[in-house]
């Protein structure tokens, strides 16, 4: 009888269980207190009944507030559906989250600038905080771990660009999954108006990064019949490739091989986003730098000024440079362009970093010729320019050396020249007569000048050449 008992009482349990997951499955909350009150009256044991009251109790809850959660997403979702045709959609949006979450809304782009905000009059989050996000992974949600009351959702849109971030902040930490929801949602309709026009943003600036990359990336060898394609591309996009281009290079003060070389990578390539849709179409990332395509007139030195001021916003580091290029007049040329742009790079970090602008034309052409990082070339080069020379101060004891390396550092003006050498105008005359029969050089030639002086600022960095 007792195993009976026992049994009737499990089923009997059993069955007020299924008649709670019943309610629950069909919301019918205003029937568990009959339920309740059924369970109280039945021949359970006492202990079951507790915890069978319990669960209902519980179950209630749960249930009411599952549905009170709901109620509120779809009155939200109710709200949002008009922004959808406003031309303030974003700013209603960004309203309502504000309103439904008691906390301010902030939307910034891909590269972490201010688009709107709920409130004015509220202070975005710091700089850190913006530049934690552009640095995060795309096409995901996570609380930004700054004071544990902001939390962020990443827009994105096919192949995980992001197109912006949303951020709110509010007291308290932001658990619960209601709100959560909201923000979800919030997201996608921000997604969805920005999405038609930002994709068609950056469809152009893929099309024109693509352009730029195939023509710095042409073999020497490119065949001539290829040319039409590419200038007929180029003109879909609104560039004349028959007319001269020139190139700008940004080098940045890092690289991507340093200790966090996706951070590195990440950061070009937003900055690169940044340039294409407000200032630059035709730019793409090479290595470790931003390459930039303009038109070669009058406002060239304004458009390196203006990339310049907008690198130093993004890596605010003396050690950021721009490279100006001479003008590219056939396709052949600007994979030869990039690769003169290189070496000029290397060349300023070492010789002159203060210079922050630098054009290709007052670069010595022998810079040119060879790698700054192949020391074989550059003693070779140096040996060639001065080494006859040296050979000559060691035999006879001269000091023809030092006399043209001072002619050459006085802008080549005699009278300063033979001041700063302690001699007589007509002995400094002679010396230079000598130092051209020795070198079989005319000093009245600029490149021949500028070998030299070259070769000087190589003799004395690397000392590839002996004095007596």
């Amino acid at each position: 009888m007792a195993s009976l008992y026992e049994n009737f009482t499990l089923l009997q349990a059993a069955g007020f269980v299924e008649t709670l997951a019943d309610y629950l499955e069909h919301a019918q909350f205003t029937r568990f207190p009959a339920l309740t009150s059924g369970i109280l009256q039945s021949s359970l044991p006492s202990l079951f009944k507790a915890a069978l009251v319990r669960l209902v109790e519980t179950a209630r809850s749960t249930g009411e507030q599952a549905r009170a959660d709901q109620a509120r997403l779809l009155s939200l979702h109710h709200a949002l559906i008009p922004a959808i045709q406003r031309q303030d959609g974003i700013q209603v949006i960004l309203n309502a989250l504000q309103e439904s979450l008691k906390g301010a809304c902030w939307l910034f782009d891909a590269s972490g600038h201010l688009m709107e905000a709920s409130n004015a009059a509220e202070i975005p989050p710091p700089r850190d905080v913006i530049q934690r996000m552009r640095i995060s992974s795309p096409a995901q949600t996570l609380p930004v771990s700054d004071e544990s009351n902001y939390w962020m959702e990443v827009l994105a849109l096919a192949q995980d660009q992001p197109i912006g971030f949303l951020v709110i902040r509010r007291t308290g930490i932001a658990s619960a999954a209601v709100e959560k929801g909201e923000v979800a949602l919030c997201a996608s309709f921000l997604t969805f108006i920005i999405g038609k026009e930002q994709t068609m943003r950056w469809a152009r600036v893929e099309a024109c990064s693509t352009l730029l990359t195939t023509l710095l990336s042409l073999s020497v060898d490119f065949p001539g019949h290829h040319e039409e394609p590419l200038i007929h591309r180029a003109a879909i996009l609104g560039k004349d490739l028959r007319e001269p281009q020139v190139l700008l290079m940004v080098v940045p003060p890092f690289t991507s091989n340093a200790s966090r070389p996706q951070e590195a990578q990440r950061m070009l390539h937003t900055f690169q986003a940044l340039l294409a849709a407000e200032h630059f179409p035709f730019c793409t990332v090479v290595e470790d730098e931003i390459v930039v395509m303009i038109s070669n007139d009058q406002w060239v030195e304004t458009h390196a000024h203006t990339l310049y001021s907008l690198s130093m916003q993004q890596f605010p580091d003396d050690a950021t440079m721009v490279i100006v290029s001479e003008p590219c007049r056939r396709l052949e040329e600007y994979p030869l362009t990039l690769t003169q742009m290189h070496k000029v790079a290397a060349w300023v970090k070492i010789f002159h970093p203060a210079q922050k602008i630098v054009r290709i034309a007052s670069v010595p052409a022998a810079v040119l010729l060879f790698d700054i990082a192949n020391t074989t070339q550059l003693q070779q080069f140096t040996v060639k320019q001065l080494g006859i020379l040296a050979q000559y101060d060691r035999k006879h004891h001269s000091e023809l050396l030092d006399t043209l390396e001072t002619f050459l550092a006085c802008e080549c003006q005699m009278r300063v020249a033979a001041e700063q050498l302690h001699l007589h105008y007509n002995s400094l005359r002679y010396r230079l007569d000598r130092i051209q029969q020795i070198l079989e050089i005319n000093l009245d030639d600029h490149r021949v000048r500028e070998n030299l002086r070259l070769a000087f600022l190589l003799n004395r960095t690397f000392a590839f050449t002996d004095r007596p």
